[in-house]
């Protein structure tokens, strides 16, 4: 299975992984699976219900203040990563240290399949899918976040959805389920995409979370926040057990959770 996202030059990455029980993945942000042989539709008859009512604990992440639902059961770890930074100058003097501070932490079903993997990324993502490498992507459910932070209308997290979608590899003989947070337009209307279509399609830019600047002159900048399973997403031999799997219990919890997202 090749991988569908891919990262270079990065200052600086927090992964968390939402891994699912005998998956196999990469953190790489977002795979990518190759297009070949038929393309298949969505069924209609699948049913996407809202996650199971279960009691749940607000967590928090500490720097960007995202905060979520916690369902009964679901073991947390947060946790802030703090890196120390030298900046030189032309010359490669040392100017300064500056201190980055980085959100961290996993969310994790109490069976242990799925994992919530949270990343905090600086600068430089990179990479390369090319479209006729990799299969179609079936958007399963999506559902947009409720702002709470009314009065800042250009920043990208007004445009935050839960999503629930299926990506597959060349053949289409290997699906893999993934539920994540994104603003990426394409992935927020269910149906069949094209391939490539979640490209870099997890990470947002930061509401609250900034570190400072290697530039000396410089304001502190926002992070990308990445909150998805995509690294240890669920792979499967058909698109119809991928849709059976995402109306399990957990995976329902799992997109719940996601959908429950506030800020502090």
């Amino acid at each position: 299975m090749a991988s569908r996202l891919g990262f270079s030059h990065i200052v600086l990455v927090m992964s968390i992984v939402l891994v699912l029980a005998g998956a196999l993945g990469f953190v790489a942000y977002k795979n990518f699976y190759s297009t070949g042989g038929s393309v298949k539709a969505v069924d209609d008859n699948v049913t996407t219900d809202d996650a199971p009512a279960v009691e749940s604990v607000a967590v928090c992440l500490t720097q960007e203040r995202l905060c979520f639902n916690n369902p009964d059961g679901w073991d947390t770890d947060m946790h802030t990563v703090s890196i120390q930074q030298q900046i030189t100058d032309d010359s490669g003097d040392v100017v300064r240290t500056v201190e980055q501070v980085y959100d961290a932490g996993t969310i994790t079903s109490p069976s242990g399949a799925v994992e919530l993997n949270i990343e905090s990324v600086y600068e430089g993502i990179g990479g390369w899918c090319e479209p006729s490498d990799f299969g179609p992507i079936y958007v399963l459910k999506a559902e947009k976040l409720t702002p709470s932070w009314v009065g800042q209308s250009d920043i990208e997290v007004n445009n935050l959805y839960a999503v629930g979608y299926v990506n597959s590899d060349a053949a289409e003989t290997e699906y893999r389920l993934v539920v994540m947070l994104t603003k990426y337009e394409p992935l927020t209307t269910v149906g069949q995409k094209a391939s490539c279509t979640d490209s870099y399609a997890n990470f947002y830019e930061s509401k609250n979370a900034v570190v400072p600047s290697p530039d000396v002159n410089s304001a502190d900048e926002k992070v990308l926040i990445s909150v998805s399973t995509n690294a240890g997403a669920a792979v499967t031999n058909s698109l119809q057990s991928a849709e059976d799997l995402f109306v399990s219990d957990e995976y329902q919890q799992a997109f719940g959770l996601l959908a429950s997202a506030y800020f502090e």
